[in-house]
């Protein structure tokens, strides 16, 4: 009950707290310049390099993406400024879309920052979002986010594990945030969001490394010695993202839902075209759809032209992953908050 009544007091702190705040990012890469080996933070000029045989890719969220081979490519942003900002920060949060080649074996780090002393996966203190787990118990697909030291059986450490969320696959793009409030208290909590959607972690323990979405013990992070690393982690040698990523976003504000979603939502507008709709973008032709505002809809159901229902969907978030549905003509029906009932007709390629 006291784990609870905190909770809640923070949840209404940081409510009242962002309804007066704009929550704008520190740094931004988009992965667009589609030439040289070099990318730019689009906020405060950090540059970010290409290793290996990073490349470019027109298989892209937004213009283009870089292009990783589960082997030897990654991308190191400068550590000068970020990492100082992050270390101080009581709220932060780290953003991405990510689309990946496979889920079915080892870690792949999509986004890293930490002590480069290891091997990416402690003992020393870092922060990662992941493909995947070091303890195969867990089984495939996984997604986790881990902030903390890395320590067998030590406190200071948020570990938040998603055994087989709901709607990751590896042929759409998807979006990732990991966000963490009161990072310089001993109660510093995380939450975790694929596609704008609150992940619930597991409650079984599989690992001698506590699960937790709340530290017992201050966080250190005086040890960071890196920049942001994408696609790879400590040491640089191991735990390889398999795939593309694109539009990293740093933030050093508690998001909320909503903010979660307007982040994914920002991406997408900058590449389909508004055209007044509910839902875009029409045609689909990356298996996600978004809502324009998502907080007015309950549920969603998509038919065939002749009214029979196809799927239905409750409705947590911006994104509605439409994989596995064939192409074709359908409607999509928003249920609304206050019974309201808007109808669309859609076109997935």
């Amino acid at each position: 009950m006291k784990r609870l009544q905190i909770l809640s007091a923070i949840a209404i702190l940081m409510a009242v707290f962002c309804a007066g705040k704009a929550q704008s990012p520190i740094a931004t890469w988009s992965f667009n310049e589609n030439t040289g080996t070099t990318t730019t933070d689009g906020v405060g000029g950090v540059t970010g390099t290409l290793m290996g045989s990073a490349t470019w890719s027109d298989d892209a969220f937004t213009g283009t993406s870089v292009l990783l081979n589960g082997t030897t490519d990654y991308v190191e942003m400068d550590s000068s400024t970020i990492t100082d900002q992050l270390r101080q920060a009581d709220n932060f949060a780290l953003t991405a879309y990510f689309k990946t080649n496979h889920l079915v074996s080892g870690q792949q780090h999509i986004l890293w920052i930490g002590n480069t002393a290891g091997n990416g996966w402690g003992p020393e203190s870092e922060i990662n979002i992941t493909i995947g787990h070091f303890n195969t118990a867990f089984g495939a697909p996984v997604l986790t986010f881990y902030f903390g030291s890395g320590d067998v059986g030590d406190k200071d450490q948020i570990h938040i594990v998603v055994q087989n969320p709901e709607g990751l696959d590896s042929t759409s793009w998807h979006h990732i945030a990991g966000v963490v409030s009161d990072a310089n208290t001993d109660q510093a909590f995380g939450e975790f969001y694929l596609d704008g959607n609150l992940l619930t972690p597991m409650t079984t323990d599989q690992t001698t490394y506590a699960q937790a979405d709340m530290a017992d013990s201050a966080i250190d992070r005086a040890s960071w010695n890196s920049g942001l690393l994408v696609g790879v982690g400590g040491n640089k040698s191991q735990r390889f993202f398999d795939g593309r990523i694109d539009n990293v976003k740093i933030y050093t504000d508690y998001l909320d839902a909503a903010a979660v979603n307007k982040d994914l939502v920002s991406s997408a507008k900058q590449v389909f075209k508004d055209n007044g709709d509910m839902i875009f973008p029409n045609p689909v032709t990356q298996n996600i759809v978004y809502l324009k505002n998502y907080s007015s809809v309950l549920t969603a159901e998509l038919l065939n032209m002749d009214g029979t229902v196809v799927k239905k969907f409750e409705i947590h978030s911006s994104a509605i992953n439409l994989t596995g549905i064939n192409s074709g003509v359908y409607l999509m029906k928003l249920n609304g908050t206050n019974h309201e009932m808007t109808m669309q007709k859609i076109v997935k390629l």
